[in-house]
């Protein structure tokens, strides 16, 4: 039952978070133009720094299982190949095409990774998910940059793709915390300090203003999507990754790793991306919302599965 309560307990406040934000508009207590600045101050400030911390934060070179990093990235990159070819088929409008393929492939695996694996597995757990945060994270932000840019009514060309990668705030921010624990560049204290308390306001803020964003009377222009989305995000993939991994022989924390890693709900700043590359930002943030409410009980029959298998 301990393996169930943390998976439960890293799910649950990001859904109250979320709903935290939708009674603060409700009452009047915030309103649209309040969410626009703070979202808009979120992927522009508050997550970049969030993933600059974690990143810099973590022992990269105390691990150096090489086979775990290139499988988990092959998946990674298979699965959105996989998805930017199949979308297009069954989704006639751009804006809502790369928010799906990014709502397939893309997870909160920065903030649900840590806590879970660390508790199942506190000696092995926190060099192997530190190895592929550092890595994914940055990979997870390059490939929502694509499919956003890509499949949006603008049909961006090469030049433009480019600019937008190179000047998204995720992306910078990963690219440089990756640079600096690198060369073992150590910050001052002080400004370590700084950024550290500047992220912790990062996941609450986002989330309070995703659940303020959310409408409940737009979810039926979505329903077939959200009807492809999220039984693809939250089973399909994950079912074909744990497979996938249990026949090349991960086992242990390395399994549970990569089992949350394809299992999380959606990241949060997928919305962020999603406003400012002005896609569907409704459908973004109704895939957030509901896939961190359904993973509390897939993840949890995950875990619970891999755990009466002897596989974790």
């Amino acid at each position: 039952m301990e393996h169930l309560s943390v998976a439960f307990g890293a799910v649950a406040p990001l859904f109250l978070l979320m709903a935290a934000g939708f009674l603060l508009f409700s009452r009047g207590l915030v309103d649209d133009a309040f969410l626009q600045k703070a979202n808009a101050l979120c992927f522009n400030f508050f997550l970049p720094a969030l993933l600059f911390v974690n990143i810099y934060h973590t022992e990269v070179g105390n691990v150096a299982n090489f086979t775990l990093l290139l499988f988990a990235l092959g998946c990674l990159i298979a699965l959105f190949f996989l998805l930017c070819l199949i979308v297009p088929l069954i989704e006639k409008s751009p804006r809502k095409r790369g928010v799906m393929v990014q709502g397939m492939f893309r997870s909160n695996f920065i903030l649900m990774g840590v806590p879970i694996v660390t508790f199942v597995f506190p000696e092995e757990g926190p060099g192997v998910v530190s190895i592929l945060v550092a890595v994914v994270i940055p990979v997870y932000n390059l490939l929502a940059v694509c499919a956003l840019e890509l499949f949006t009514s603008r049909r961006a060309r090469w030049p433009e793709l480019l600019r937008g990668i190179a000047a998204n705030p995720l992306i910078v921010a990963s690219l440089l915390s990756i640079g600096i624990v690198s060369v073992g560049i150590r910050i001052p204290v002080v400004i370590e300090k700084t950024l550290a308390e500047i992220a912790a306001m990062a996941m609450p803020l986002a989330l309070i203003a995703l659940g303020g964003s959310f409408r409940f009377s737009r979810v039926g222009e979505n329903k077939r999507q959200l009807a492809v989305c999220l039984p693809a995000k939250l089973i399909v993939a994950p079912v074909l990754v744990i497979g996938l991994a249990v026949l090349a022989g991960f086992r242990g924390a390395e399994l549970l790793a990569l089992t949350v890693m394809f299992a999380a709900p959606v990241a949060v700043s997928s919305y962020q991306m999603a406003l400012q590359s002005e896609a569907d930002a409704d459908l973004a943030a109704q895939i957030v919302v509901f896939s961190t409410g359904a993973a509390a009980v897939t993840l949890v029959l995950f875990i619970y599965g891999l755990r009466a298998l002897g596989l974790i």
